[in-house]
């Protein structure tokens, strides 16, 4: 019996041979590249939740770990900044979807 390929992230690969990040919620696995979380970024979240499930249930929100320089803020609110770009560029099916960090 051969056995089946599972399919990732918004790009449906099975490749796992690069930084991925799950979400929180659904348990899905997402390339970083996919959907623009470097893996620095990604050791500053303490849940991650993709936009799909954010979408579905808005109380859900990306939470950054505590940092005492204060740059939490800041990452916070520019990913909320964007979270219309993202949706629009998740609904066109892309795999590349630019967060507007600094």
């Amino acid at each position: 019996m051969e056995e089946e390929e599972v399919a990732y992230c918004i790009c449906r690969t099975s490749d796992t041979n690069r930084f991925m990040i799950g979400c929180d919620n659904c348990n899905e696995w997402y390339h970083g590249d996919c959907i623009s979380i470097t893996e620095d970024l990604a050791k500053k979240i303490l849940k991650f939740y993709c936009l799909l499930c954010r979408n579905k249930d808005p109380s859900l929100q990306i939470r950054f770990k505590e940092k005492k320089t204060g740059k939490k803020e800041k990452i916070e609110s520019t990913l909320l900044v964007c979270n219309s770009f993202v949706t629009s560029t998740f609904v066109l099916s892309t795999c590349f979807v630019t967060f507007c960090l600094s």
